[in-house]
């Protein structure tokens, strides 16, 4: 259900994008989509330009031109190794390309078909720059450095680091005086091609690009991708918020318009499909007639994935006609070159050793956590904070709550009646309304429990007395019997830059996949399980009219608790709270990481706006229980601990008459199963 809904949200919101590229109306919106789009990377505003302390530290001679070896740079603790190609002899400054590499891991820059480029676009007379990116070649080949998901909180991007990292190189060509700084373009292939589209876009100095097996469009994008957990590795590079809904793929190349963009595909290339670049390249067409016809080019190759020969020749054609003003375009035959070994001390840096970003990426986390985290809220603030709790979870208002009664059963001790609530077209949700016999008063209104995600039965069945509680036990979107399932046959992405595919005995729950996908249509997966609370809460005063507020609402685990919080401060309704599990802060999430917290936790620039403890001071006038209150790292704290931390906000429940209540733990019955 979840991954049909969200291949219909792509073709909706994607479909509503497009029409902003209208030749007529794409002018007007195209700068303030760049400066949106800066943003979503987490480069609005820019980091700082510190200085690059770029050093050649050593030199090989291949006779027509030389291989340098650079070190830069790029930001506080971000050390580059990188390779600058340049012909010898030159006397005039020569265009220059900045290379992207992809996912090829283990050997990054010096991987042979990226040298193949290198040392065939040298011999055309340009100066070619190719560095390890973050995780790979000389900085480690992990996919742990492509996956911080402690940076979207932050309002920060792993794509967004990427991105950066060629600007600065960009920066460095700039500088030499071998170097026309008016002629750069930009190419890659995989996540290489994707790091070019998305520089490009946001960075105008480049002139010309060339993307290889990237780019198609989102809709036949996701759905290629369906089902794999994204290769199950992690990885964050794709995923760019709000991508889909701001601009579809189409839309990223319409802020490289009117600069000149070949995108060049593989016919056998199952995950990046041709038919989807075609659409890509022709929504472009119509912009580019205003410009220069020619500026846009689709060009497809009989080939799997990667940067073969009949690709890097289309690139050498487009480069030398837009960059260096020779020929039409046309694939230009790749001059001879030896290739060297991809261990070879002539291509790195480090004599032999690699370095981790690990380290850089958790301290630029850290710091940035600092600048960002937002003092106490106060209930006088409630309109603004609530709004900004609506734009943190990319929520646009309560929907419908539609619902049926799905099933009745009759028990010994009570009446379990199965309801199942619409909250949007095409999301069902199902509730059980669960009535011990004697019971009075409001239901206990119950979230599925963090501990079985994919379980059968409710929440709280068993805890059904004659007399007892009416419990009403809510599963939002994705979770229980909602929650979306791989196949058995899993496709992993390798550090070689291979594909493999591996048996597992039980399919897993495609969370990375579904949570990520919303981060991509810039609807949050977090915000949208928040809208199904509000939705059944508003379905359960239909069907129980009589049961007046106020509600108890009951959560055990970190995501269920940030759910239960989170509907809390858009409900009214809801008296009072028991939160078994809740982490302590945004904040402590991204100091803790890696930490234990699943992606559907991480809303993107979440600490732009507010904290925990902020949206807990907006019910301090309503009664909340807190049990075993948690760190990033999962880490059970010392109630004094969490009383330290929520002390501006417990001053705020003193003020307003609500009571605020920190334990070690709760009774056991006071916990939904």
């Amino acid at each position: 259900m979840l991954l049909d809904f969200i291949e219909r949200q792509v073709d909706e919101l994607g479909g509503a994008a497009l029409r902003n590229l209208e030749p007529g109306r794409w002018p007007a919106l195209q700068g303030p989509a760049r400066r949106r789009l800066r943003r979503s990377l987490g480069l609005a505003p820019l980091p700082a330009r510190d200085p690059l302390h770029a050093r050649i530290v050593g030199v090989a001679d291949r006779g027509a031109y030389t291989i340098e070896r650079l070190v830069f740079v790029s930001r506080p603790g971000f050390i580059v190794p990188a390779l600058v190609y340049a012909p010898t002899g030159n006397a005039a400054p020569l265009p220059a390309v900045v290379y992207a590499v992809g996912h090829w891991m283990r050997h990054g820059k010096a991987e042979t078909h990226i040298q193949a480029f290198c040392a065939g676009l040298v011999q055309l007379g340009f100066v070619v720059l190719v560095m390890d990116p973050i995780g790979q070649g000389e900085r480690e080949a992990r996919f742990e450095d492509h996956g911080h998901l402690a940076l979207l909180p932050l309002g920060l991007t792993q794509e967004g680091l990427m991105v950066w990292e060629h600007m600065r190189a960009i920066d460095y060509l700039r500088t030499r005086p071998d170097v026309d700084g008016a002629r750069i373009g930009i190419t890659g292939a995989s996540g290489g091609g994707l790091t070019t589209m998305f520089t490009a876009a946001v960075d105008e100095r480049i002139q010309a690009a060339v993307s290889v097996c990237f780019v198609t469009s989102y809709r036949r994008f996701l759905r290629a991708m369906r089902g794999l957990d994204w290769n199950g590795v992690g990885d964050l590079c794709n995923q760019v918020p709000g991508v889909i809904a701001d601009l579809e793929m189409a839309g990223v190349g319409g802020l490289i318009w009117p600069r000149p963009l070949l995108v060049v595909n593989g016919l056998q290339d199952p995950q990046f499909p041709v038919d989807g670049a075609r659409e890509v390249v022709d929504r472009l067409r119509p912009l580019y007639q205003r410009s220069e016809p020619e500026g846009v080019r689709l060009h497809v190759v009989n080939a799997d994935h990667g940067y073969d020969r009949a690709m890097r020749e289309a690139a050498y054609g487009w480069f030398s006609r837009w960059l260096n003003g020779v020929g039409a375009g046309s694939p230009i035959a790749e001059p001879t070159a030896m290739i060297l070994p991809e261990r070879s001390p002539l291509l790195r840096c480090f004599d032999g050793a690699t370095i981790s970003s690990d380290a850089a990426i958790h301290d630029l986390i850290v710091a940035t956590a600092r600048r960002r985290r937002l003092g106490p809220a106060s209930t006088t603030r409630r309109p603004t904070t609530v709004n900004a709790i609506c734009r943190a979870l990319d929520m646009t208002g309560t929907l419908a709550s539609d619902g049926v009664v799905a099933g009745l059963e009759m028990g010994p001790d009570a009446r379990v009646e199965r309801h199942t609530i619409v909250p949007e077209p095409g999301i069902a949700i199902n509730a059980l309304l669960i009535e011990p016999f004697g019971a009075t008063g409001a239901p206990v209104i119950v979230l599925r429990d963090d501990a079985t995600p994919d379980g059968a039965g409710a929440p709280g069945r068993e805890r059904a007395r004659p007399g007892g509680e009416t419990l009403f036990a809510i599963e939002p979107r994705g979770t229980g019997e909602t929650a979306p399932r791989g196949s058995r046959h899993m496709t992993l992405a390798t550090v070689d830059g291979t594909l493999r595919t591996v048996s597992v005995a039980e399919p897993p729950i495609l969370e990375f996949e579904v949570a990520l996908d919303c981060v991509m249509l810039g609807r949050s997966l977090l915000g949208q399980q928040v809208q199904d609370v509000l939705a059944a809460i508003g379905y359960l005063r239909t069907i129980r009219p009589a049961a007046r507020p106020p509600f108890e609402l009951r959560a055990h685990g970190p995501l269920s608790s940030l759910r239960a919080l989170v509907s809390a401060a858009l409900e009214p309704a809801i008296g009072s709270l028991q939160l078994h599990g809740l982490p302590l802060s945004y904040a402590s999430i991204a100091h803790g990481e890696p930490g234990p917290m699943p992606p559907t936790a991480y809303l993107f620039g979440v600490l732009r706006h507010f904290d925990l403890g902020d949206v807990l001071a907006l019910l301090a006038d309503r009664t909340v229980s807190l049990a075993e209150t948690v760190d990033g790292r999962g880490v059970i704290l010392e109630p004094d601990a969490v009383r330290a931390a929520f002390r501006p906000a417990a001053r705020r429940f003193r003020e307003a008459g609500g009571g605020l209540d920190i334990v070690g733990s709760l009774q056991p019955a006071a916990i939904p199963s």
